[in-house]
């Protein structure tokens, strides 16, 4: 779960697996790593209360070159209107001469996301309570109650 007014840092990393023998077939230059996001489905209260300017998905793409076939990256996550989201992470190679290669593996979650003030209830406003004996100084009182 992530509040609507903040951002989830998601982390990307992976391991380049080679078949038995590692570049026979192509050798791997950079990652491109391709983060989406959705909503599902929207909280009932939500669509009363979200401007219509809050990112209601994201669409993130990285070039990552790995280093002893290892790669790792990151990606800042906006969810602005409460409900939950779903995230998709695709995964595909370049090789050393520019072919691209949809061989990545291909990853999704959900994420919930909420807004605290669709929960909070309106206060209504009280008049203060009226002076008590025991704040009134010991002269009034005393003048209060010889009357």
């Amino acid at each position: 779960m992530v509040h609507v007014n903040t951002r989830l840092a998601l982390k990307v990393e992976g391991v380049i697996q080679h078949g038995q023998k590692p570049g026979l077939f192509r050798k791997i230059k950079q990652v491109t790593l391709h983060v989406t996001s959705s909503i599902t489905q929207r909280h009932s209260k939500s669509s009363e209360h979200s401007k219509q300017t809050e990112p209601s998905s994201n669409d993130l793409r990285q070039n990552v070159e790995p280093h002893n076939d290892f790669f790792s990256t990151q990606f800042l996550l906006q969810f602005g209107i409460a409900g939950t989201h779903q995230v998709n992470v695709e995964t595909t190679v370049i090789d050393e001469e520019g072919t691209i290669w949809k061989t990545g593996p291909k990853l999704s979650l959900n994420i919930k996301a909420y807004d605290d003030t669709l929960y909070q209830r309106p206060q209504t406003s009280q008049p203060p309570p009226p002076p008590s004996s025991q704040a009134m100084p010991a002269a009034q009182r005393s003048l209060s109650t010889n009357r």
